[in-house]
């Protein structure tokens, strides 16, 4: 099992692409894959067909109102997804310094049902992004 995040400072360099992309790679070698999208612009989210404003989603796990595992959402092109939304943006106010493993924690008891977990991160020096590169085995620049 490893947990892969794809990570840039710089906006617009094809991490979402990337992201969605191995998933789908991954999932036809008959790996069992889930999509994590923290960036509160949802374009990996949208990229799943699946509706950033709906639910659940991850702002939903990040509040506590959720548990992760009962957040994920399925898609048609057999890859799981914990789903973003425009209020990302509040969680990523909300973090402090020390709360860079907060994914890490919230992501812990799903290791054990996949194969390759696949973090889209936002761009910049944001603390998603860093919660991204914390909770990975490898990461992809």
């Amino acid at each position: 099992m490893k947990v892969v995040t794809f990570s840039i400072f710089k906006g617009g360099t094809a991490k979402t692409t990337s992201t969605v992309n191995t998933a789908a790679a991954l999932v036809k070698k008959g790996k069992r894959v889930l999509v994590i999208d923290l960036d509160q612009q949802a374009s990996a989210t949208r990229y799943l067909d699946l509706d950033p404003d709906g639910s659940p989603n991850l702002y939903e796990v990040f509040t506590g109102n959720q548990q992760a595992a009962l957040a994920i959402r399925k898609t048609k092109l057999g890859i799981d997804a914990l789903a973003s939304h425009v209020l990302m943006a509040a969680i990523e106010e909300a973090l402090e310094p020390g709360d860079e493993t907060k994914l890490t924690d919230l992501i812990m008891p799903l290791r054990a049902s996949y194969d390759f977990i696949l973090i889209d991160t936002p761009p910049g020096k944001a603390m998603l992004a860093f919660n991204g590169l914390a909770a990975a085995d490898l990461i992809l620049i």
